[in-house]
């Protein structure tokens, strides 16, 4: 699933790209969607959402853009309380992710129903009720993706620009794709394929697809941040890359093998900015971190800036020197989504003793 990059940086971005609209000349009624696969937030309420199956990327004009104060209660069994709310049997709802809109701190979660297989989204606010977020009467941009193009594995708002990342059936299936805005209805960017230094593995690829990223800005110039299983953690420049190009990605950090990325945000605490990603630890029966298969770790952001890269990029578990730069973010186990509420905290849905999951706040470490 699926964020933006909240750090200084980041933010300087997010609040320039703020000044141009994001969607142009929009299209009004309601988009056709096959799937919703990720959710993301770009500038004034609009929500990104990727479909895969019908290879686009909607861009929806909430309206959303007041700002919501107080505290979220805990909310037990979320799936459960979202299936009561659609009139939908306990375990036929499943969240496909969350995403939290900065601009009014509503939390979106995607949804899919188990027994016509539609999807849908519903929103809960501070204190409020789950409700549906209609989408059969809004202002909308559908995005395509080129043909060949499956699963869209995340999307994010980069300066004034939309990128996603997904996967097509070829040599090089680790695809980024771009389009700058402000985004019109219908119209393409530009497909770029990805190559990556996967640190754990020792060898250069170009068939994962990044699970999740985020903007990035260092000396002026433009990256996108993505996290791969295994699990490097890379960044890719998007400033001066040309149509069809092979973007050949800077492997910054490997925080160890067997983990799959599943979302990722930066965030400022105490002067110090850091970025979160909580991943699926699929070694974990064998060699576990924690008390759950999910686990988050914590790192500083200026490890994205390192000299040392790709065969000599940082290692979390074979060097010595990462203590204090790199943690396992203990308050995060059991967390399965998550996405950054505000300076000082998460919303995230982390297990239970039970098979749903509960919605919580999390203070960021």
């Amino acid at each position: 699933m699926k964020n933006l990059c909240l750090t200084l940086a980041s933010m300087m971005l997010f609040a320039a790209a703020q000044a141009a609209p994001v969607l142009d000349q929009p299209a009004t009624g309601q988009p056709s969607i096959g799937s919703i696969e990720v959710l993301s937030f770009a500038p004034d309420g609009v929500l990104l959402i990727g479909d895969g199956k019908n290879r686009q990327v909607v861009a929806v004009a909430t309206g959303d853009v007041k700002k919501l104060n107080g505290d979220y209660a805990k909310v037990e069994g979320f799936a459960s309380e979202i299936a009561g709310r659609l009139g939908a049997k306990t375990g036929d709802v499943e969240i496909m992710d969350i995403a939290v809109n900065p601009k009014s701190r509503r939390l979106y979660a995607a949804v899919r129903k188990q027994d016509d297989k539609s999807y849908l989204v519903v929103t809960l606010a501070p204190g409020g009720k789950i409700e549906h977020f209609a989408l059969d009467k809004v202002e909308y941009a559908a995005v395509p993706l080129p043909k060949g193009v499956g699963r869209v594995t995340d999307v994010v708002w980069a300066g004034n620009r939309l990128v996603a990342a997904a996967r097509a059936n070829e040599e090089f299936a680790s695809k980024i794709y771009a389009v700058d805005g402000p985004l019109q209805h219908n119209r393409a960017g530009q497909l770029y394929s990805a190559e990556t230094y996967h640190v754990s593995h020792r060898r250069w690829e170009t068939k994962a697809p990044m699970s999740v990223m985020i903007p990035y800005e260092e000396d002026g110039k433009h990256y996108i941040v993505g996290a791969f299983s295994c699990t490097p953690v890379v960044k890719y420049p998007i400033d001066a890359i040309k149509p069809g190009a092979k973007i050949k990605g800077i492997s910054m950090i490997e925080l160890g093998s067997g983990n799959r990325p599943l979302d990722m945000f930066g965030y400022q605490k105490a002067g110090k900015s850091s970025v979160l990603t909580n991943t699926f630890r699929f070694h974990h029966s064998r060699r576990p971190y924690g008390p759950s298969p999910h686990l988050a770790f914590r790192f500083d952001e200026a490890l994205l800036g390192a000299e040392n890269v790709n065969e000599k990029a940082i290692h979390r578990t074979r060097d010595k020197n990462v203590e204090g730069k790199i943690d396992i973010a203990e308050s995060f186990h059991g967390v399965v989504q998550m996405d950054q509420l505000d300076e000082k905290s998460a919303l995230a849905l982390k297990e239970t003793n039970g098979k749903d999951l509960d919605l919580v706040t999390i203070a960021l470490p």
